[in-house]
This record gives C-alpha cells, sequence and structure tokens, in this order.
C-alpha cells in the first residue's frame, strides 16, 4: 500500500511538473503521509507514516506558498544537471526556500522521484543508519548537503547489502534511530540525576560550612565583647 501511494504521488508531480497548483501537493501530502498502524513500547498507534516531517507546521507554507514559486522550486528539484548536493543549497537559501521545507522534505521529494538513486535524509535517521552499520561511521548530524551525499551512499550500499526495499529503508532507520534516541535519554537523565544528587550533597555541605562560620563569629563577637568589659 504504502508503494502504491507513493506512486500516485509521483505520477501526480511528474504528469503535473510546471504548472503543479497547492490542490496537488496536498493530495501528494496525503498519499505519502497516509497513517500507519505501529508498535512502541508495547501499544499499537495509529499515525501518520512521516511523522513531524510532514506535520501541520513543516507543511502549511509550501501549500499556502503561490504557484509559481512551487513550480519554480520543483524545476530546480527536477534538474538533470544539478547533483543532489547543489538541490539541497539551492532549496534551502532564497530566491527558492520555502518556509518549514528542510533537508527532511526536499529529500523526502527527490526520493519520491527516484527511490533507486535517492534516500531520505533528516536527523533521526541519519543516527540511525550509523547506529547499524559498523564501518564508516558517519559524523554528528549536521544537515550540510556533503554530508548528504556520504549517507545517501552508505544508506544505498545498506539496502543492498541487506536486501531491504526501498521503500522499506526510512522506517528501519528511524526505528533504529528512535531506539538510539531513547537510549541517549535514558543516559542524560541517569547524568542529569547523578548531577543532582551531587549538587544536593554539596548544598548541604555548604550549609553545614555556613553554620560553622556563623557559630565562628558568634564565638569572635563574645570574645569581643569579653574584651571590652
Amino acid at each position: 500500500e504504502k508503494s502504491d501511494h507513493e506512486a500516485k504521488a509521483k505520477e501526480i508531480i511528474e504528469k503535473n511538473i510546471g504548472h503543479l497548483r497547492q490542490e496537488h501537493l496536498r493530495e501528494v501530502l496525503k498519499l505519502i503521509d497516509d497513517p500507519y498502524l505501529h508498535e512502541e513500547d508495547g501499544k499499537i498507534y495509529k499515525g501518520p507514516w512521516f511523522g513531524s516531517l510532514l506535520n501541520t507546521p513543516n507543511t502549511k507554507y509550501i501549500i499556502n506558498e503561490d504557484n509559481d514559486k512551487i513550480n519554480k522550486w520543483f524545476k530546480i528539484l527536477t534538474d538533470d544537471h544539478s547533483s543532489a548536493e547543489e538541490k539541497l543549497d539551492k532549496l534551502r537559501k532564497e530566491p527558492y526556500k520555502i518556509k518549514g521545507v528542510s533537508e527532511g522534505f526536499i529529500t523526502l521529494m527527490l526520493y519520491l522521484l527516484n527511490k533507486t538513486d535517492y534516500s531520505i535524509w533528516f536527523g533521526t535517521l541519519h543516527n540511525g543508519l550509523n547506529k547499524l552499520i559498523i564501518y564508516p561511521k558517519l559524523e554528528k548530524f549536521n544537515g550540510r548537503s556533503t554530508q548528504y551525499r556520504v549517507f545517501n551512499n552508505l544508506s544505498k550500499e545498506f539496502v543492498k547489502k541487506y536486501n531491504f526495499k526501498h521503500t522499506e529503508l526510512d522506517f528501519v532507520l528511524w526505528a533504529a534511530g528512535l531506539t538510539n534516541l531513547k537510549r541517549e535519554k535514558k543516559e542524560l537523565l541517569s547524568e542529569l540525576k547523578e548531577k543532582e544528587e551531587k549538587i544536593k550533597e554539596l548544598s548541604e555541605q555548604l550549609d553545614i560550612l555556613e553554620e560553622k562560620v556563623a557559630q565562628k563569629e558568634a564565638g569572635y563577637k563574645e570574645l569581643e565583647l569579653k574584651s571590652i568589659e
């Protein structure tokens, strides 16, 4: 079903290149972000396939953008003479930049139009691939176009090595990246708890010191009074 929806979305874009309208984009987004069932922490949920990547704050701007800019944007995206890195750089800068649209949406559109050559890329998927591959490791996600080239090559090798379908890769990487984020969150909370306990211990020691200082000051005052007498 996911493959069918993506094929229909691709057909809409290719059929209307040069005269895309807002209603075309709405239909494309509806097709590729269809709700699905998934398990998380032992519970079954139903939600959009791409989650926050295509939520309303991120997509309302391109849907409400004027048709002329939308078509110029897709003209850059589908330019066969430009590399993926060049497209990422151009589409995130004026005059083509659209608010709310970043590397995740750009690479999603590239993937939609050519699954063999392009992979979807954003922070969680980047971290997921980095967790699953042994060597070479990716550097920390920074969103730069040159980093996408490395990620894209490694992800295609990963698909080929483990015989995944291209439509499955984003889910596999997302699950691995999410697991990694949960582990990092747990470690961070544990570290925070240790620091809070240390702060509490230091605070108690400071109270004791302040009390001793106060006692000494009181003793000095008592001695002064006795000397005056």
